[in-house]
């Protein structure tokens, strides 16, 4: 819960400041003295400002996590699917391989397929692996590791 208020003050952020920021930046960029060619200028600012209207629009909102499949990547978010076919015993710790090669943030829970919570397993993750547990017995379920 806590990952979502923090996305929504960052793009909260973003579309206060970033747009604007894109009429100061045309600004300075017309008043400075940069080594192009002058009849280059206005095409490195279109590229410019082509950049920051890309960027805007993915933290505004076009973040994707792709596909729920094993093992794939969030398509322009830094996280991976898993899938665990069976979790094993309740409150059982169990561990998630992933090739993030970092150490999670956290993860969401994307299918659940019995009753139960999914939560945190006692050892520490590490940047190939992610210890959960499950308060119910043999779940299927689907994480995307953040």
């Amino acid at each position: 819960m806590r990952l979502f208020f923090k996305t929504l003050l960052l793009l909260s952020i973003v579309t206060t400041y970033v747009a604007p920021a894109s009429f100061a930046i045309e600004q300075i960029w017309k008043q400075s003295r940069l080594p192009v060619e002058e009849s280059r200028q206005e095409e490195h600012f279109r590229d410019l400002d082509q950049d920051i209207n890309n960027l805007f629009l993915a933290l505004r909102n076009n973040v994707a996590f792709g596909i729920s499949t094993d093992g794939l990547l969030g398509s322009n978010i830094d996280g991976q699917y898993q899938v665990v076919a069976d979790t094993g015993n309740a409150n059982t710790q169990f561990s998630i391989t992933h090739t993030l090669n970092r150490v999670p943030n956290g993860y969401i829970v994307v299918k659940n397929d019995t009753d139960g919570v999914v939560y945190d397993g006692t050892s520490a993750n590490t940047s190939t692996t992610l210890f959960l547990r499950h308060g119910g017995a043999n779940a299927a379920i689907t994480v995307f590791i953040i």
